[in-house]
């Protein structure tokens, strides 16, 4: 590119760093806000998900004790505790995505379903007796030597806390993959707007290049140099609507200081020829002529004038007066007849 087109480029170049910084920037302003807010909305996908599965488990515990109650065995400890095991074997079998753990502990802090521990062992942990005593809710903290997110509600029939718990490590991992989507999805969405403003710009500027181009042109007297077509009513087309005006009047005005000035010399050439004409019959009369000034000094004499007065030219024009060829009684009277000439 040569040094014309890289002057031509700087608009367009700065326009482009500037309105790309700027959506960079913004870029990264979202990513890091968003940052917290996915992790937020992670949380609370999981810890809705979660109460759900929870709610699930406390109404099949609802169900079967409806149907106890219905046929009045909700009284009868063997039934009870038959349909308990039911209702712990069906929910033994319980999955929930790659980590996540179902937990049934009785108000009293015995197990009733635990993957470690055995029926009626004794709870292990103070921070697991201490969400027993709340009815529902969701925490995450270390227990059995990792972090993990928990989410309990209590069937208070039957005393029972149900647990369902995840790691934070596979809610962090999930987080993550929402993020890579995200940020493919910013920074497509980055570069799309990106080559949206290089094409903005570029409309936006070729205006702007084309008229510094006709104004280089008209500046070395181009003027049928062509200008770009005004486009809608923005700023830019009022520019190029006006160097329009601005380009037609100079050519009128251009047009018509060369005409003037042929008329200038068609003027000067016809002195020249009229003066080398009235110069010849000056010369050539036959008569001795001159030309004089207001003091009587002689400034042009013909040849004629050196034959008769006897001196040459470079003796008398500018240095002698037409009185000193007079006679001296005659010049007082030539004198007043000059005098009265003038």
């Amino acid at each position: 590119m040569n040094r014309k087109n890289s002057n031509k480029m700087k608009l367009y170049n700065k326009i482009n760093i500037v309105a790309l910084s700027v959506l960079i920037l913004v870029g990264i302003f979202i990513s890091l806000a968003g940052f917290s807010a996915i992790t937020q909305i992670t949380y609370q996908f999981y810890q809705e998900d979660m109460a759900r599965e929870v709610e699930t488990a406390v109404g099949r515990m609802a169900s079967a004790h409806k149907v106890l109650r219905e046929n009045r065995l909700d009284q009868v400890e063997s039934y009870v505790d038959r349909v308990q095991t039911d209702v712990i074997d069906e929910l033994g079998n319980h999955r929930y995505r790659e980590t996540g753990r179902l937990m049934i502990v009785r108000a009293d802090g015995a197990v009733m379903r635990h993957e470690r521990l055995v029926p009626g062992q004794q709870i292990d942990g103070k921070m697991i007796l201490g969400l027993v005593e709340k009815k529902q809710g969701s925490i995450e903290f270390d227990y059995e030597g990792e972090k993990r997110f928990f989410h309990f509600k209590t069937y208070p029939e039957w005393s029972w806390v149900v647990f369902l718990s995840i790691t934070s490590e596979e809610i962090l991992a999930a987080r993550t993959r929402f993020l890579n989507r995200v940020g493919f999805i910013l920074a497509v969405t980055v570069l799309f707007g990106g080559m949206v403003i290089m094409i903005m710009v570029k409309r936006m500027t070729d205006p702007v290049r084309q008229l510094a181009d006709a104004a280089a042109d008209v500046s070395r007297g181009k003027w049928d140099t062509p200008l770009p077509e005004p486009r809608g009513s923005d700023e830019i087309a009022l520019l190029t609507g006006a160097f329009s005006q601005m380009a037609s009047s100079l050519a009128r005005m251009y047009g018509d200081l060369e005409a003037n000035l042929e008329e200038i010399a068609d003027s000067r050439n016809a002195l020249e020829e009229s003066e080398k004409k009235y110069r010849a019959m000056f010369e050539n009369t036959g008569t001795g002529i001159f030309l004089s000034e207001a003091d009587m000094t002689l400034s042009v004499v013909n040849a004629g004038f050196e034959q008769i007065s006897g001196y040459s030219r470079e003796e008398i024009e500018g240095k002698m007066k037409w009185l000193d060829f007079i006679a001296p009684e005659d010049h007082d009277r030539m004198i007043a007849y000059h005098k009265a000439r003038r």
